[in-house]
């Protein structure tokens, strides 16, 4: 499969359809003004292909600059993202975004990179635990200090009184925000073995309500390759089914 990363002002209307029409295969509640509302206000978009090449799937990012505490940071930002349900477990959104998080660090050598993303589906939270090592909230240890300062300036920047820093989530009124269509991440007692899935509930209880867990992860040029030598590693093994987590929207 192919990606490509494309400033969201270039993309076609045609595009924005077909990433809409993905979007209500997996949502509820998702109208076109708040698509695309959110689609707007970011800066790039990772596309996805197939050998058809249609979209098949796609992940919306905003980076901005922020002083938090007297220190330069900067920000990136997840919105939409999702993938047609025949590509899950494909790396190629991963890998492109993996390769973008390079590009921002190797710009920004003496600049901490961090990335934020909410998450109202256990399986984007494994996407965070699984492959960036230092990565809050988490269930071996309690968010230092420090890195509740940064989330809390960036997400009540970003989402004011939404956003309870106590409880780390994120609540829209009147239950307006978009929700996870049951089959797509429905948390089983088999996944509840999982300490990470178990954390997240425990944490997220009402993610089926479109709540969101507010979550932070620090960028180093270590953690594109570390997922590389997962993937390569994963190549050699026989029963390997590709990655830990399927990519959905945050």
């Amino acid at each position: 499969m192919k990606t490509k990363i494309k400033s969201v002002k270039h993309l076609s209307k045609t595009d924005i359809a077909v990433m809409y029409e993905i979007m209500q295969q997996y949502y509820d509640k998702v109208t076109h003004e708040s698509f695309v509302a959110d689609l707007m206000e970011k800066q790039k978009v990772i596309l996805l292909f197939g050998t058809d090449a249609q979209i098949k799937g796609f992940s919306t990012i905003l980076e901005r600059a922020m002083n938090i505490d007297g220190k330069k940071v900067v920000a990136l930002y997840s919105g939409d993202t999702v993938l047609s349900r025949e590509h899950w477990g494909n790396g190629a959104l991963a890998m492109a975004f993996g390769r973008y998080l390079t590009n921002v660090k190797l710009r920004n050598p003496f600049t901490s990179v961090y990335w934020f993303l909410i998450s109202k589906g256990y399986k984007t939270y494994l996407l965070m635990t699984n492959n960036f090592p230092e990565h809050f909230p988490r269930y071996e240890v309690a968010t230092p200090v420090s890195h509740l300062n940064i989330m809390n300036a960036f997400y009540e920047e970003r989402f004011g009184k939404k956003y309870s820093a106590a409880e780390g989530l994120i609540r829209f009124e009147n239950n307006t925000s978009a929700h996870l269509k049951d089959f797509v991440a429905e948390i089983t007692e088999e996944c509840r073995q999982n300490p990470r899935i178990a954390f997240f509930e425990k944490r997220n209880p009402d993610w089926k309500e479109g709540v969101e867990l507010a979550c932070v992860a620090k960028v180093s040029l270590w953690v594109p390759l570390r997922y590389v030598l997962k993937r390569i590693r994963k190549a050699f093994i026989k029963d390997g089914k590709g990655l830990e987590t399927v990519y959905h929207k945050q």
